[in-house]
């Protein structure tokens, strides 16, 4: 209740809430698009609208792109730096990874935020090198952090969910890692 936690008015408190669905920050379960403030009413918030699309966090996480300087590959550069640097963070001395920890460490949160930035990657305006490139650098990002977000399979069942179900949003697409690895990389369908 924001009136009760923020000390606001009600007027004040549905125009918060207004304004938290007209910038996908928060999503009505119910048929009605606005904040109608009823103790009924149930609210998703954005990183769980669309559970098994990892890259969600932000629904919008440009403001306006720049198609002229937009470049894919720089952004799957940051990112793998990023998820080193996660990944090294939470490497104990024998070499063995924690992911559980490393979803702790404070550049995860910057990881997804940038992750989101994939919504604007068009993979049919790529070369056919330059989209099979980008596919392998997702493919390896996308299993690193769903290992850390959602956990390593313990076996051959776990292991097919995972690669059907985990997916990332690429620009109109939503791309499982079992799309990109059979569909993509391997040839068998286009993105």
């Amino acid at each position: 209740s924001f009136m009760k936690i923020y000390g606001i008015s009600k007027e004040d408190a549905m125009e918060t809430g207004n304004i938290l669905i007209s910038n996908n920050i928060i999503h009505p379960l119910s048929e009605n698009k606005t904040f109608d403030g009823s103790k009924s009413s149930i609210y998703r918030l954005q990183p769980f609208k669309e559970p098994g699309i990892l890259n969600t966090f932000r629904q919008n996480p440009i403001a306006s792109c720049d198609n002229n300087s937009f470049c894919p590959q720089a952004l799957t550069a940051r990112l793998s730096m990023l998820m080193i640097k996660i990944l090294l963070w939470a490497t104990d001395q024998r070499g063995t990874i924690d992911y559980t920890c490393a979803n702790e460490n404070y550049l995860y949160c910057t990881y997804q935020d940038e992750s989101c930035r994939l919504h604007y990657v068009d993979m049919l305006a790529m070369s056919e090198p330059d989209r099979l490139a980008f596919s392998i650098n997702l493919y390896n990002l996308m299993a690193c952090d769903a290992y850390v977000r959602v956990g390593v399979p313990s076996n051959e069942k776990e292991r097919r969910n995972f690669m059907k179900h985990v997916s990332y949003r690429v620009g109109e697409c939503v791309l499982s890692l079992s799309d990109l690895k059979h569909g993509i990389m391997r040839g068998n369908k286009p993105p």
